[in-house]
């Protein structure tokens, strides 16, 4: 083969290769796939990386939000049920997509709980100077889905936060559901609603893309009372919202509430509440006491099927 003839075959394989370098990427910035649960898109990068999750659903969410500029960074941003995603375009390929550290953006702590140092159900882990250990079934869904990669660092022990167990990670809080059959108890926070809601973002985008009817895949439920503190008897009114996987109202779901007085004594209201189209309810109720202290009140939404609870509380005092 003549050296003419050389160079010409080389020259072609180059363009060939350079060419597949440009393709790769372009075929990936066209790939798309719509949840029609959500109405949204999840495209090109921030696919390929949601897709190469054992299990996306469980460990993300769906997709809450179309990727948008950030107005706060300025990077290529999408928010899911439980997580944020971002893009660093000046990264290796492999580290540009990353998760919000969102649970420690949300951590407020809770009632700790001791477990027993050096316990074989657990494991410690240090990132800086302080250390925590992740027990039992969290240590198992844990090592399961990933572990740091997939979660960062624990940065708190067990708790107890509204009436649940919970732990933080870096990027996640990981609650406990014993009601659930096993294998099912470990369950993710909606980390990434909750820290979308919190942001002065233009609500737009929220919207469904299409405009398409929206399916209700989760309740999300907040409740204040309208004095947080009284005398030791009157009346009192508790304000509940109840919104969907895309913080959107959810209009007619039933809402009860079962009250705990100071004493220890428990009452479940005979009445059944709806919200309006707001996702809005109004819970009016007499209270009466002996003893000062803390009134308890468990708020449970319900909606063909699905149901979630909130926890509130009042003083009541002399």
């Amino acid at each position: 083969m003549s050296a003419l003839i050389r160079r010409g075959v080389f020259a072609c394989l180059a363009v060939i290769l350079v060419g597949s370098l440009f393709w790769i990427p372009a075929k990936a910035q066209f790939e798309q796939r719509y949840f029609p649960e959500t109405g949204h898109t999840i495209t090109g990068e921030f696919l390929a990386f949601y897709e190469q999750a054992s299990d996306p659903q469980l460990l993300y969410g769906y997709p809450i939000t179309e990727a948008f500029i950030n107005p706060y960074s300025g990077r290529l941003t999408q928010y899911f049920e439980r997580t944020r995603f971002e893009l660093y375009p000046d990264e290796p390929a492999a580290l540009r997509v990353k998760l919000s550290l969102l649970g420690v953006w949300l951590y407020e702590p809770g009632q700790q709980r001791v477990l027993p140092d050096n316990s074989p159900g657990c494991q410690t882990y240090q990132e800086v100077e302080v250390s925590f250990q992740v027990c039992y079934a969290f240590l198992d869904f844990f090592k399961a889905y990933g572990g740091v990669r997939q979660f960062g660092y624990p940065i708190s022990n067990l708790e107890v936060q509204d009436g649940r167990f919970v732990q933080y990670f870096q990027k996640a809080r990981f609650e406990w559901h014993p009601q659930q059959p096993s294998g099912q108890r470990v369950k993710l926070s909606d980390l990434g609603s909750r820290y979308f809601a919190q942001q002065a973002y233009d609500p737009s985008y929220l919207y469904l893309k299409d405009n398409l009817p929206q399916t209700i895949l989760s309740l999300s439920v907040r409740a204040a009372p309208e004095r947080i503190v009284t005398g030791l008897q009157g009346r009192q009114v508790l304000h509940v919202i109840v919104q969907d996987q895309n913080l959107l109202p959810v209009a007619k779901a039933e809402v009860t509430l079962t009250i705990t007085s100071p004493n220890g004594e428990q009452v479940t209201l005979p009445i059944k509440v709806r919200t309006n189209e707001k996702g809005l309810a109004r819970l009016s109720f007499p209270f009466q006491t002996d003893q000062p202290g803390l009134f308890r009140l468990q708020v449970t939404a319900s909606l063909e099927g699905l149901q979630n609870q909130a926890i509130s509380s009042f003083r009541a005092w002399y």
